[in-house]
């Protein structure tokens, strides 16, 4: 559908850029959340992790800060996080930011580094606990669109039977 080419789309766009600014090749760009997944409907968040294998110094910082604003004046509203693979794991306590880094995708860089990155994160990952904290973050969910899918305007996204809700389905098989 089309969230699919839009999300392909938007890959080469970041891959272009990325070699075109010049990231340092021991830099890795990862495609997270909805983006990860490969739904990326038109006017969507595109959510990036740009993961590092230790602090950037001042010129790999000022080459980060190019390629933020080069993807804004693409015309991608980005929604990006420069994080190394320890910082990933320490921010995976946050259930929404490890259901982000659940649905990473590699699109560019240095793909040992993001094997490294999935192979920790993998390593910490209690499926059990997740799937608990997804289920009370559902009912959650639930409860405050007053438990209802029959409203007149219900929030597709949130309300019960909403995406939320399959998206919660497939992190749960995951």
């Amino acid at each position: 559908g089309v969230r699919i080419v839009h999300a392909h789309l938007v890959d080469g766009v970041l891959a272009e850029l990325s070699t075109t600014l010049a990231l340092p090749a021991r830099f890795c760009l990862a495609a997270v959340g909805g983006y990860g997944r490969g739904e990326l409907f038109p006017g969507s968040d595109v959510d990036a992790l740009l993961l590092l294998p230790a602090e950037p110094d001042e010129r790999e910082a000022a080459a980060l800060e190019r390629w933020v604003q080069a993807a804004w004046d693409v015309g991608l509203e980005i929604g990006h996080s420069v994080r190394t693979v320890e910082a990933c794991l320490l921010e995976a306590a946050d259930l929404t930011v490890e259901t982000n880094l659940l649905e990473a995708r590699f699109l560019w860089g240095d793909a040992a580094l993001y094997a490294r990155f999935q192979e920790a994160f993998r390593a910490r990952f209690d499926a059990l606990a997740f799937f608990d904290a997804k289920l009370l973050e559902q009912e959650r969910r639930h409860q405050r669109y007053d438990d209802s899918a029959y409203k007149l305007e219900p929030n597709l996204k949130d309300s019960p039977g909403g995406l939320r809700d399959l998206h919660t389905l497939r992190w749960l098989a995951l």
